[in-house]
C-alpha cells in the first residue's frame, strides 16, 4: 500500500481503496514468488535430485495401473489414451516439467497474495485510518475531488 501511495502521489492522484488493495496484492504476490524462488535456489541438488527421483518412481507406479472403473464407465476409452506415448514423452520431458512448475509458482504466489495481501489491505486501512483519521477514498469520491480542484 505504501508503494501504491508512492506512485500515486507521484501522479499527483489520490490513493483509492482499489488502488490501494491493488498495490497489497501485487507486494504479497511478488514477495511469494521471489521466496519460492529463493527457496528452489538454495534447495541443495541432492535435496532436488531425490525429488525428482521420488516423483519419477511414482509416476512409472501410476503409469502403469489402469484407471479407475467409475472413469472408464464416465469417458470410455481412458485406458487407451492414457497409454498414448506422445503424453508419456511430454509429462516426462524437463522443459514440461520447468513450465508447470513455473506456472503452479505464479498461481500459488497469485492465491497467497489474494489472501494475505486483502488481510494486509484490511490492517493497512485501520492503520490509516487511526493516523489520518478518515478513510481512504473510492474511486468516484477521488474523482470528484479531482474535478473540483
Amino acid at each position: 500500500m505504501l508503494l501504491a501511495g508512492i506512485i500515486a502521489r507521484r501522479r499527483h492522484r489520490p490513493l483509492t481503496r482499489g488502488t490501494s488493495w491493488v498495490g497489497a496484492v501485487l507486494t504479497a504476490s511478488v514477495a511469494m514468488a521471489l521466496y519460492t524462488g529463493i527457496v528452489f535456489v538454495r534447495t541443495p541438488p541432492a535435496a532436488r535430485e531425490k525429488f525428482q527421483h521420488t516423483v519419477d518412481s511414482i509416476s512409472a507406479v501410476q503409469r502403469n495401473a489402469p484407471p479407475p472403473a467409475w472413469i472408464e464407465r464416465l469417458a470410455p476409452g481412458t485406458a487407451k489414451a492414457k497409454s498414448s506415448t506422445l503424453t508419456n514423452k511430454m509429462a516426462g520431458s524437463r522443459a514440461f516439467t520447468i513450465w508447470m512448475s513455473l506456472v503452479g509458482d505464479a498461481v500459488l504466489s497469485i492465491w497467497f497474495g489474494a489472501i494475505v495481501g486483502t488481510l494486509g489491505w484490511a490492517a493497512g486501512l485501520l492503520l490509516a485510518y487511526a493516523f489520518t483519521g478518515r478513510w481512504l477514498p473510492t474511486a468516484r469520491a477521488a474523482r470528484a475531488l479531482l474535478d473540483a480542484t
